[in-house]
């Protein structure tokens, strides 16, 4: 039989998960903003992606705070 955690645990599992998904956004800012172009059309592209990422990103914070425990 498997194991079973408390709604509390399971929250706190979900805010870790959160923060950490929190600090993958902010690194691939971070990343970005380092980034060397000498390129605006290479720059514009890889700009795209990072949005999309970063909106990724979002929607599974969005989606990972949606869920109740009881």
């Amino acid at each position: 039989m498997a194991s079973r955690c408390s709604a509390y645990e399971a929250r706190r599992f979900i805010n870790r998960c959160i923060n950490d998904i929190d600090t993958v956004i902010k690194e691939i800012q971070r990343n970005f903003n380092d980034m060397d172009f000498e390129n605006a059309d290479a720059r514009e592209e890889v700009s795209g992606i990072i949005a999309n990422m970063k909106t990724e990103c979002s929607r599974l914070i969005s989606e990972l705070n949606s869920y109740n425990f009881s």
